[in-house]
């Protein structure tokens, strides 16, 4: 979550509470996400699609190919 401050004279003024993004996180408890330490970037744990295995060609004797 995260809420807006407006700054009204010497006041701090929080807004009302809103996502700050949505992700598919896998559910490790409280700390789903952390900031990175330079406070640029968050860190998480996300659950991700399942994609068929790329398919994997092994060529034997290739050196046979590079003499003709």
């Amino acid at each position: 979550m995260a809420v807006d401050v407006k700054v009204i004279g010497a006041r701090l003024v929080p807004g009302v509470p809103h996502k700050l993004f949505e992700a598919p996180f896998i559910n490790m408890g409280r700390n789903q996400f952390v900031p990175s330490r330079d406070g640029e970037k968050f860190l998480a744990v996300l659950r991700v699609e399942q994609v068929s295995s790329p398919s994997v060609t092994v060529e034997l004797n290739w050196m046979s190919r590079l003499r003709r």
